[in-house]
């Protein structure tokens, strides 16, 4: 009983998250990804080559992040700014590993003392569908 109810109340937090999030992102018409933001830090993000990819992946990479952040508890505000973010996403650092996977794309990993980075991409001319970062620091 006690699962099902903390399942109800995590459905209901999900779903206000939701309520004031989603459609702030989803009505971004030339939007490519979304920074994951909680307890004042930056956890990850996703950055897609087109906004039709990033929206056919929003519902349920939203429902994963806004789950892992409820479920973290801590502070309901953040007050990092997207000048912090983004100065984020760019730092660089990590020797690259590339491994070839199927229909002419590759995975490119970059680890770093605070973030992994990872590409996935087209073999010949290095174009990227899709760039994920993920938060190491714990």
């Amino acid at each position: 009983m006690q699962l099902a109810l903390e399942n109800k109340e995590l459905q209901k937090l999900l779903q206000e998250y939701r309520d004031n999030l989603l459609g702030k992102i989803s009505g971004v018409k030339d939007a490519l990804g979304m920074v994951v933001v909680y307890n004042n830090t930056v956890m990850s993000a996703d950055i897609y080559a087109s906004h039709k990819l990033f929206t056919e992946i929003l519902n349920k990479s939203f429902d994963s992040a806004a789950t892992e952040a409820i479920i973290s508890g801590g502070k309901k505000e953040n007050k990092l700014t997207a000048d912090f973010a983004a100065g984020w996403l760019s730092a660089n650092g990590g020797k690259e590993e590339v491994k070839a996977l199927e229909n002419g794309l590759e995975l490119s990993v970059k680890d770093s003392k605070n973030k992994s980075t990872f590409e996935t991409r087209t073999q010949d001319d290095k174009k990227i569908l899709r760039k994920n970062f993920l938060n190491t620091t714990k």
